[in-house]
Formats: structure tokens, C-alpha cells, sequence
């Protein structure tokens, strides 16, 4: 949890293709496809409509019917829209390599930098469209005379979004560091694996180390973990044996002052009372 006061502005530094920025491109396209899709399907979006009825034989005691989520229209927009930046940022400079040959050895490499930089880019916005397009469920509605399901009619949804970043925090702890490689005289470039365990199309990757989250660095635009609550009785990344880096955290109660029992009289007023209530919280060191 971030105190309000402290709500980090990040600079630069921590966007040069980090395991970090790794998951925000991927869960940035994965949210795109998500709004798109269930806005086809709701009729919110009068560009696209429901996604095409399923011609699989239905395993089970149902029919397909409903209005599917139009995964594969929002797999296209995102495709066309998170990815032109990366793209145009490609052509642009291998258009400028053909136009004034090899350039000269520092300009070459910040070039095969930041190419390589938008080839991660490239890659993990499709690392979060492969996951939205295999995250299709069935959903199921029955129809029948007083809540029997006599007929059952089923459609293809998505998960609540909370899943789909489930699955890519699991891609974020497995991502794989990567360096770019030019692959011919116009400086294309090609991301190869650091080590020599290649990954696969479902894999983030990256191509800088992290900064340390744990230290407060206002060059950086980072607040650092003191002060930071955290949760005492989770595992999780908000847990204090992981938020607090190991330095230990301190027991706070707060008393918070709220109106409750609250009661609406005749027509005019509302009547509450006035509730105290102490809560412990917990700060990492």
C-alpha cells in the first residue's frame, strides 16, 4: 500500500527495458484487448460486435449461443494501435542506416540500443496478447420453467481482469534477460537470449537490470520502501518480509473518527452517530 504523499514520479531510468517495464507493456496490451473485447460484446463499441459464434460441437449438455467476447477484434486494434510506436520507431532508423550508410561507432551503438529496446517492446505487448487470447472461457446461462435448465446456452468470456495479471506476474517472476543483435547492414535487429535457455512466445523479457526499489533515490523518481505498509500476515510482494527488504518493520495503531448508525428521519434529516475504531497497521523500517 502507497501513502497518498507518496505517490512515485518515474523518470527515464526506470523505463530502459527492465523487467518492470516488461510487465507494464504486457499488461498494458492485455488491458487494451480486455476493454475492447467486452466492448464489442456489451454493444458499447459500434465498430465491432459480438465475436463469432463458436462452430465447436459442444462438449456437454448445452448449446452455443450468448454474445462471445470479441477477443480476436481486440487482439487486431491492439496489434494496430501499442504497436505502431515500437514499429515506426524501427523503420525510422533503418531507413536513416540505408540512407547515410554505417554510422559512426557511438551513434551505431545508442541506434542497435534503442532498436533492441523496441524489439523487447514488440515482444511483450505480444506476450499479452497471447495470453488474452488463451484466456476464452465458457460461460453458461440455463433457461428453463422456474430456474430448471432444461436448455442451457453457453458463450466464450474472458476472466476478470485480476486473473489475466495473475498469470503475467507469474511471466514477470520467470522473465528472461535478452540483448539485441544486428542481423544485417540496415541495422535490424534480433533479440537473443543472454544465457542459453531460450524463451518462449509466452516469456517476458528484458534487456536492463532493475534499479533497487528498496532505496530511496529521488533521481530516480523512487520513495523507496520506508515507510511503506505493509501486509503481516501475506506472502505475497506485499508481504513486510518482502516490501520492507528485510530491514523490519514497526507496529502502528491508528484511531480512525467516522459517522455510522446512521438513520434517515421523516423526510428531512439523516441522525448518525459518532464511531471510534483502532486499527493496527504495520511500516516497514
Amino acid at each position: 500500500m502507497v501513502k497518498e504523499e507518496e505517490i512515485p514520479t518515474f523518470k527515464s531510468q526506470y523505463f530502459q527495458s527492465t523487467r518492470e517495464q516488461a510487465y507494464v507493456y504486457a499488461i498494458s496490451s492485455a488491458a487494451l484487448i480486455y476493454t475492447m473485447a467486452r466492448g464489442c460484446s456489451s454493444g458499447t463499441l459500434h465498430q465491432c460486435t459480438c465475436a463469432n459464434k463458436a462452430t465447436a460441437v459442444p462438449v456437454g449438455d448445452f448449446q452455443w449461443g450468448g454474445c462471445s467476447d470479441n477477443v480476436k477484434w481486440g487482439i487486431q486494434f491492439a496489434r494496430r494501435f501499442i504497436d505502431n510506436v515500437e514499429k515506426s520507431a524501427l523503420v525510422t532508423r533503418n531507413k536513416r542506416n540505408e540512407k547515410e550508410g554505417k554510422m559512426q561507432n557511438g551513434a551505431e551503438t545508442a541506434g542497435v540500443e534503442r532498436s533492441s529496446i523496441a524489439a523487447v517492446n514488440l515482444h511483450n505487448n505480444k506476450v499479452g496478447r497471447k495470453i488474452m487470447s488463451g484466456s476464452l472461457r465458457t460461460q453458461c446461462k440455463c433457461h428453463g420453467v422456474s430456474g430448471s435448465c432444461n436448455i442451457k446456452t453457453c458463450w466464450n468470456a474472458l476472466p476478470p481482469m485480476s486473473e489475466i495479471g495473475v498469470r503475467l506476474l507469474e511471466q514477470y517472476t520467470n522473465a528472461l534477460m535478452v540483448i539485441g543483435n544486428v542481423i544485417d547492414s540496415t541495422g535490424s535487429v534480433e533479440i537473443l537470449p543472454k544465457s542459453r535457455k531460450k524463451f518462449s512466445s509466452t516469456q517476458l523479457v528484458y534487456i536492463s537490470k532493475s534499479p533497487d526499489y528498496c532505496t530511496r533515490d529521488e533521481r530516480l523518481g523512487s520513495f523507496g520502501t520506508v515507510g511503506r505498509y505493509c501486509n503481516v500476515s501475506s506472502i505475497g510482494p506485499e508481504s513486510c518480509r518482502q516490501l520492507c527488504c528485510g530491514r523490519g518493520y514497526r507496529t502502528v495503531v491508528e484511531e480512525k473518527i467516522e459517522r455510522c448508525q446512521c438513520k434517515f428521519y421523516n423526510c428531512c434529516y439523516v441522525k448518525c452517530k459518532i464511531c471510534r475504531t483502532k486499527t493496527k497497521v504495520y511500516e516497514c523500517l
